[in-house]
């Protein structure tokens, strides 16, 4: 599981939006959840199910890194 950054551009000004990804087994990336404000809720959310499901935290191609 992965957090991802998305960034949304208009006339005045530039927001970001973080979705929570997944990589299954045929390596294919799902998103599990999208549009979170905030890195941190979005890590939080990753940490979480992760430790639920003892899934091990590896760096992923394309994560979010702040």
């Amino acid at each position: 599981m992965y957090s991802k950054q998305s960034e949304y551009k208009n006339k005045n000004s530039t927001t970001f939006a973080y979705s929570l990804e997944a990589i299954m087994k045929d390596n294919q990336s799902e998103t599990v959840l999208s549009m979170i404000d905030s890195v941190d809720v979005c890590r939080c959310f990753e940490q979480q199910i992760e430790r639920f499901l003892n899934i091990v935290n590896v760096p992923v191609a394309g994560e979010y890194n702040n």
